[in-house]
């Protein structure tokens, strides 16, 4: 009860404190033109009695829904256990701030005390684009601000520009275990440009394995394989939620029985929030068709050396995203359209810890089933025999694998991470 009093109280402060500030006689009231966008599907406060009362507590705001420099206000709510927390983004025009503001009411808060918060919410949110034309001052025992219009008043600071380029370089190292023992290190570079209108990123990566077996009743048997990839990307947003890519990778696994190679794709997906801030989760889908080039160390069980396949695949993904840290965990269904008894279905885990300004730990988990292998030599001993100890994890209906990182990265990393695309 006593929670609920002080937060009553706090909001029912700010409105007032707002109200005397900016509501006094003698104040310039420039029009302040704003865009509202609300949508609250439950919870204590309802879209339409909380933008009267919002307009109501500052006159001078307009309804300006096809004014191209209005301040776009946008209101969204999630329901939680305890709670119901606002989220409320305000957008102004080229050179007004972009910036969000979060607000969570326990469920305990009646209706009029949650409108009293929501509302100090939205007035400290609509200051940032008011200006103050002088210091306040005192008069009769009451103080005074003056607030202009930003287009009457002085001229707005510019805001703060970040780059849209990241850099991150990373080590890694690895133990699995199916069958074999295989202790790995890998080195990696990503490049990354992420803007609204377009993403690109670029990646290469080298990767050394280490191979013990054990023999039994014999000698154990020791070796090393080194391995490169490389990946391409460009997408281009065709609505908020929807984008289209170009893909393409490539890469050389002689253990895999792979000498080289290629994939090229054309790729749409479907994201709830394509952008996510210091928290938030998300969700969303990606289809992905194009052609496979194999080039085999050795001739597959079909008996090609090498070959053109047609492949599709299709993933669903999840996303939490929060300020020390990113979780994500994605489901893929692939398989060749020619011949759809090759098919594979892949699962994967990642959390990623942003430990200081720049510094990253990864751990990573996969899972893969599939019907068969399409890389599967029809005379396993055509490969390098150590080749043939690793190559059979990836050839066999199942296999996982574990992973720990740490990178660092330079540039814009929030950019990255905030960008949510053909991640």
């Amino acid at each position: 009860m006593r929670g609920q009093m002080l937060d009553a109280a706090w909001a029912a402060c700010a409105v007032v404190c707002f109200v005397v500030a900016f509501g006094l006689p003698g104040l310039a009231r420039a029009e302040l033109p704003v865009r509202w966008d609300c949508y609250l599907p439950e919870g204590p406060v309802q879209c339409g009695g909380l933008e009267r009362a919002y307009r109501s507590s500052i006159p001078w705001l307009t309804v300006a829904d096809s004014q191209p420099d209005a301040v776009q206000i946008r209101v969204r709510s999630v329901q939680h256990q305890r709670a119901t927390r606002f989220v409320v983004d305000f957008a102004g025009g080229t050179d007004a701030p972009h910036f969000r503001l979060v607000r969570s009411v326990r469920r305990t808060v009646d209706a009029d005390a949650a409108m009293l918060d929501i509302v100090a919410t939205l007035q400290r949110g609509t200051m940032p684009f008011l200006s103050v034309s002088q210091p306040g001052s005192t008069e009769e025992g009451q103080f005074r601000l003056e607030a202009t219009d930003l287009g009457e008043g002085r001229e707005p600071s510019q805001p703060e520009t970040s780059s849209p380029w990241y850099v991150r370089p990373e080590v890694s190292g690895e133990l699995y275990r199916g069958g074999v023992s295989v202790l790995t290190g890998s080195a990696s570079l990503l490049v990354d440009h992420s803007v609204e209108e377009w993403r690109f990123m670029a990646s290469a990566a080298t990767t050394y394995q280490h191979i013990h077996l054990q023999i039994p009743g014999g000698n154990a048997l020791d070796g090393a394989i080194v391995t490169a990839d490389g990946d391409l990307l460009l997408a281009m947003g065709l609505s908020r939620h929807l984008s289209l890519a170009m893909l393409g990778d490539g890469g050389r696994a002689p253990h895999h029985n792979i000498d080289v190679r290629a994939f090229g794709a054309l790729g749409l997906e479907w994201i709830d929030e394509p952008f996510l801030e210091t928290s938030g989760n998300d969700v969303g889908v990606r289809y992905r068709a194009g052609v496979l080039a194999h080039d085999y160390v050795t001739p597959n069980v079909n008996g090609d050396a090498r070959g053109l396949y047609p492949a599709h695949s299709l993933t669903t993904f999840a996303r939490w995203h929060f300020e020390a840290v990113d979780l994500s965990a994605d489901v893929t269904w692939w398989m060749l359209m020619d011949r759809p008894r090759y098919w594979e279905l892949r699962s994967e885990a990642e959390a990623t810890f942003r430990l200081a300004d720049g510094l990253e730990l990864s751990l990573r988990g996969g899972l893969t089933w599939r019907e068969r292998s399409l890389a599967a030599p029809a005379d396993p001993d055509g490969l390098d025999p150590l080749a043939g100890v690793i190559g059979g994890m990836d050839f066999g209906e199942l296999s996982y694998g574990a992973e720990v990182g740490i990178g660092w990265a330079f540039g814009n990393s929030l950019a990255h991470t905030r960008d949510q695309r053909w991640r």
